[in-house]
């Protein structure tokens, strides 16, 4: 059973990395390379080394104070670093945070205007407040802003933001055809009431860092793998394990947020944040994504039949 258990506690150090609690492993344990429908899967090796790390540093609310470009952006999958279709990413979304509550959000584009934000820091992560809103992490020296739904804007500090010469804009729109048109980074779940969250849950899709995982993991079925239980007392489970008795199990609290998003918290922090997107539930937290879909009955699998691989 030793295998399967490293097995867990690798799953666990995934689905959890990025927005949990300070004795959680880094995401330096995650997996490196996807599985593959060609060839048999096997579980991998796994030594107790190779998910006991040092527990990533606790952000401080001033680690957010600054100016920040994006390096990198992801959105369902697809990676996208530098340049946002054929334009300097450190030019179309820029983000100052200011140690006063508020922030702004805006573009080195000719003629643009920053939008106005409040902000919060709740735990591990700071709540962005204005005509929407997002939420953001520090990972390390960057810091991931996300919509909660599958798209992430990864950034880094920067002493001054980038301008586009009037003409380098002109001419990059007539290269697309027309006006450049910004990545819109915003939360919408106003129709989602908190009623609507309770229940079972089992995870459909995994993706960390761009990487995706459909169906399994390590020749284990995601909906097995993963599993949460959000109940009406506002409390949930997060089960790494599924229903084994070896299972890494996670408790937080939950409350809704004005935007319909469901915000969960584990020892009174903010760690991941969650919302209704086509009948599943996406659970951003940092770094990885994960889809739910609700479910009557939690599915059994044979953790026994890993045992001689």
């Amino acid at each position: 059973m030793k295998k399967i258990k490293m097995l867990i506690c690798l799953a666990a150090a995934m689905a959890l990395t990025g927005g949990c609690s300070d004795n959680k492993p880094s995401e330096a344990s995650a997996v490196e390379t996807a599985t593959s429908t060609e060839e048999p899967t096997t579980v991998p090796e796994i030594t107790t080394e190779a998910v006991t790390t040092t527990a990533p540093k606790k952000p401080e609310v001033s680690d957010y104070y600054g100016k920040w470009a994006p390096v990198k952006m992801i959105d369902g999958g697809d990676v996208q670093e530098l340049y946002y279709n054929e334009v300097p990413m450190d030019q179309i979304f820029q983000l100052e945070i200011a140690e006063d509550g508020t922030a702004s959000i805006g573009s080195g584009l000719p003629g643009s205007e920053a939008k106005q934000y409040t902000w919060e820091f709740k735990g591990r992560v700071m709540k962005l407040s204005g005509e929407n809103e997002i939420y953001g992490g520090i990972q390390g020296e960057t810091l991931i802003l996300t919509n909660a739904g599958g798209m992430k804007i990864y950034m880094e500090p920067v002493d001054e933001f980038s301008t586009m010469d009037e003409n380098v804009y002109d001419a990059l729109c007539e290269e697309v055809g027309g006006e450049i048109v910004l990545p819109e980074l915003c939360v919408d779940a106003v129709e989602t009431a908190a009623e609507d969250y309770v229940g079972k849950w089992e995870c459909s899709y995994y993706e960390i860092d761009g990487e995706v995982f459909k169906d399994e993991l390590y020749g284990v079925p995601l909906d097995a793998l993963f599993q949460m239980e959000i109940m009406d007392d506002n409390t949930a489970q997060f089960r790494a394990g599924g229903t084994d008795e070896d299972a890494v199990v996670t408790d937080y609290t939950w409350e809704t947020d004005e935007s319909g998003c469901l915000e969960l918290y584990e020892d009174g922090e903010l760690v991941s944040v969650a919302q209704l997107r086509n009948g599943e539930l996406y659970l951003d937290e940092g770094v990885d994504i994960t889809h739910f879909r609700s479910v009557e009955k939690f599915t059994d699998f044979d953790w026994s039949s890993l045992a001689d691989e």
